[in-house]
């Protein structure tokens, strides 16, 4: 039994690797590792089952309970200074290695490290796609599709074609990237901290030092994407009026 054991976690490692080296977006890499880890403890909990081990694992999880019933009362007592602690002494931010910014077709990352960009359709014909698993037929249909659709899809589209394709008037959506679509509408909070790679609430020198190191990856010398630094510089300024 412990050489099948053995055998199934091989291929299982294997298999986890395959895909994280094939899966270069971020945020894709995030959810396959919760989903491993959550197929590893069904898997281990069957495992368990079957060899009759399960005995002492439930009795060991029902004097967890126990125990934390019996100090229930005691952290309810608690928790408001407990709480007071973390807000002072705890980390008031912490950041990513990645930034998104969405349209209504494309989710675009760029990768803090390299300074590349990847994304993924978020709807019509290619819902679910990833940009690089697309042929080049199919992104000039999917940057067409944004055009007449959404201009700020295509914008986010444009410098990515470029970047991978060569400079082409076909990749040109005509109009200013460094304008969104309607610049009277502030982008919410939470989407600001996903835009510049933050979380929790940020300090004014944690904003801005997020903020130049995303502008450093996007200088147009790097091919950089001109409407997804506009979004950065809208997400600085609304974090700096709501937060720092």
């Amino acid at each position: 039994m412990s050489k099948i054991i053995l055998v199934i976690l091989l291929l299982g490692g294997i298999t986890f690797w395959w895909h994280w080296k094939n899966t270069p977006d971020p945020k894709q890499q995030k959810q396959l590792l919760q989903k491993t880890v959550i197929g590893a403890v069904i898997i281990g909990c069957l495992l368990l089952v079957v060899t009759g081990r399960l005995n002492w694992v439930w009795a060991a999880f029902v004097g967890f309970l126990a125990t934390v019933r019996q100090m229930l009362p005691t952290i309810v007592r608690y928790f408001p200074f407990i709480s007071q602690l973390y807000r002072t002494h705890g980390p008031k931010a912490s950041a990513q290695n990645s930034s998104t910014v969405s349209a209504k077709y494309i989710e675009m990352t760029l990768d803090h490290q390299t300074g590349k960009l990847s994304g993924n359709v978020l709807a019509g014909e290619f819902k679910n796609k990833l940009l690089h698993d697309l042929e080049h037929d199919q992104l000039s249909e999917l940057f067409q599709f944004c055009q007449a659709n959404d201009i700020d899809s295509a914008k986010l589209l444009e410098n990515y074609l470029i970047d991978r394709f060569g400079k082409d008037p076909n990749y040109s959506t005509g109009t200013n990237q460094n304008t969104v679509s309607d610049p009277g509408t502030n982008i919410s909070i939470s989407e600001a901290l996903q835009i510049l790679g933050l979380e929790g609430n940020p300090t004014n020198e944690e904003i801005t030092t997020a903020y130049r190191k995303i502008m450093q990856q996007l200088h147009p010398d790097r091919g950089g994407n001109q409407y997804f630094a506009a979004k950065v510089n809208e997400a600085r300024k609304v974090l700096l009026n709501n937060i720092g």
